[in-house]
């Protein structure tokens, strides 16, 4: 067994802001207990915080990191909405990060359009693109994307924008290319949950099809005594192009359970070929739950 490298983790907020994931069946958090989590987080070296304007954790985040006396330390990641008109882009995205900014309490350390339908509005927009990035100091800026077409529209660009994708046992489409864009950010490592565990909170999002397919998942898991959280988080970790890995959690205990996780020191890739296989590609975007 291995140690998981912290300094990858992100801790995604979208539960403090709303209740969020078709395993959730807890309540929304109270502030109090969200800055148990913060807390907890930044206490185990988690550095990097993922939220974006419409999760309404942003002020949380400022707050939290206002109290601590850490707003130059800590590292935000938000998001742009989707750029409805065409005529006023630069306009968009400018309210939109200064007001992050201002409800953060500290520079943007990556910025991702949400969106990305959006790509092909920005191809042509690079030079406005870096000037906001050099105006605002953004270290990184790039797309949250959902699949490999998506990705290939990425290449038009002649800088190197981070990519933030969903990767999991389930769903690998990404893990099958040579990445070579920027920063790598995993996302969906859990599927909301599905991989971690089999009691669903609303099965009317789902198919019936996924449904089943996650059933198989946690069976073999069961027959064969692996630990659902330590397998997704070592086939995560073993993956050496992400940059880094988004984790989301609904309560302090499942956060504390994951940085105490060990890593399995060697997963068969025949098992996880088998696993993956028990999946429909197109069941797997969170975007139809």
């Amino acid at each position: 067994m291995t140690t998981l490298d912290k300094n990858k983790f992100i801790l995604g907020t979208v539960q403090f802001g709303q209740k969020y994931g078709v395993t959730n069946f807890t309540n929304k958090l109270n502030k109090k207990n969200i800055f148990k989590i913060l807390s907890f987080a930044w206490e185990n070296n988690v550095r990097m915080f993922d939220t974006a304007p419409s999760y309404n954790t942003e002020e949380l985040l400022g707050e939290f990191s206002r109290v601590n006396g850490i707003q130059n330390k800590i590292k935000v990641i938000t998001k742009i909405a989707e750029i409805k008109e065409e005529n006023k882009i630069e306009y968009f995205i400018r309210s939109s990060v200064e007001k992050s900014m201002k409800y953060i309490g500290t520079k943007i350390d990556t910025l991702f359009f949400h969106q990305p339908r959006d790509i092909q509005l920005l191809i042509d927009k690079e030079e406005l693109l870096m000037k906001i990035k050099n105006d605002y100091d953004i270290k990184n800026i790039g797309f949250s994307i959902y699949n490999i077409n998506e990705r290939k529209k990425l290449l038009k660009f002649s800088f190197n924008p981070a990519i933030q994708y969903p990767l999991s046992i389930a769903n690998q489409s990404f893990k099958r290319y040579n990445f070579g864009i920027g920063k790598n950010f995993a996302r969906s490592i859990f599927m909301q949950g599905l991989l971690l565990n089999k009691k669903i909170n609303n099965y009317k999002k789902l198919t019936l099809s996924l449904r089943v397919s996650v059933l198989k998942y946690h069976n073999l898991l069961d027959f064969k005594k692996i630990d659902p959280l330590k397998l997704s988080l070592s086939f995560i970790s073993h993956i050496k192009n992400i940059d880094f890995f988004l984790l989301g959690v609904d309560n302090i205990s499942q956060l504390e359970e994951i940085v105490n996780s060990k890593l399995i020191n060697k997963i068969e890739p025949k098992f996880i070929k088998e696993l993956n296989s028990f999946f429909n590609k197109d069941d797997i975007d969170p975007r139809n739950w």
